[in-house]
């Protein structure tokens, strides 16, 4: 797939294990009550982010395969990421979906347990907590500090269902606009 920029909006590339990666002036976190108030995304978000997901995260071994050494700010808006030798796919790892960027507050709040939450995110949604059900569905919000116009989606519900046939029957009834089906042929599903 192609690497496109997002949080960061543009990177550099000065030498075969060197990449500097400037953040988008523009990307804040929203006010999470009890926790921080709205302020703009840092170098150092990323770096504690980088750093609590190269040593505590199930994918862990993401950045050990990605031969990165060292990940630091050179100043607020610019990270430094250096690998011990050249690693061609090394953005196609940082752009992983894996690698979720949170504020420090959240990091140190929750101790690296992200289920406890609270969770703040510079995203287009910000998630409900109050509101949803652990194991049966997710709410979100428009995130009104998104970076990127344009989106008229205001409001997201993500149930969770267990069985691909009951998410064909919610599809099919017009009660889900989007679900995640397996392979099997359609007509097998709604026999089983």
């Amino acid at each position: 797939h192609e690497v496109a920029p997002d949080l960061a909006g543009d990177w550099q590339h000065p030498n075969p294990t060197t990449y500097l990666f400037h953040l988008r002036p523009d990307a804040w976190w929203p006010e999470a009550p009890g926790l921080m108030k709205r302020r703009k995304v840092t170098a150092a978000d990323v770096v504690t982010s980088i750093q609590r997901l190269a040593l505590e995260s199930a994918h862990s071994w993401l950045w050990r395969e990605a031969k990165l050494q060292a990940v630091g700010a050179q100043d607020e808006d610019t990270v430094i990421m250096v690998t011990t030798e050249p690693f061609a796919p090394f953005l196609s790892y940082v752009a992983s979906g894996f690698n979720v960027i949170l504020p420090q507050e959240v990091w140190q709040r929750t101790s690296g347990d992200l289920a406890r939450g609270p969770v703040a995110g510079s995203g287009p949604f910000l998630f409900l907590a109050e509101s949803s059900d652990r194991g049966q569905r997710a709410i979100f919000r428009r995130n009104p500090d998104f970076y990127e116009p344009g989106s008229n989606l205001d409001y997201l519900e993500w149930w969770i269902v267990e069985a691909p046939a009951t998410r064909l029957a919610l599809m099919e009834a017009g009660r889900a606009d989007v679900a995640w089906l397996p392979l099997a042929p359609i007509p097998e599903l709604r026999e089983g």
